[in-house]
C-alpha cells in the first residue's frame, strides 16, 4: 500500500469513525465491507478533497471511485 492509499484509507476510517487500521480496509467493495451509505460516500469525498487539496468534478464521480480505496 502506498502513501496515497494509506491517506485515503485514513480519511475513510476518520469519516466512518472506525476503530481499524488502514491495512484493514481492503478497498475492493467498501460499500458492503464498511457499510458506507451514499451520504457517507459524499462525506468521504469531501474529506478526500480537503486532505489532498483537490476538487473532484461531479462528472468524474463513479461507483468505482466511491467504493474502492485502490484508486
Amino acid at each position: 500500500m502506498n502513501d496515497i492509499q494509506t491517506r485515503i484509507r485514513n480519511v475513510i476510517i476518520k469519516v466512518m469513525k472506525l476503530d481499524i487500521k488502514p491495512e484493514d480496509v481492503k478497498g475492493d467493495d467498501m460499500i458492503h465491507e464498511l457499510g458506507i451509505t451514499s451520504v457517507d460516500a459524499l462525506e468521504v469525498l469531501i474529506n478526500i478533497e480537503s486532505e489532498f487539496d483537490i476538487r473532484i468534478d461531479d462528472t468524474d464521480l463513479s461507483q468505482e471511485l466511491v467504493t474502492s480505496a485502490t484508486y
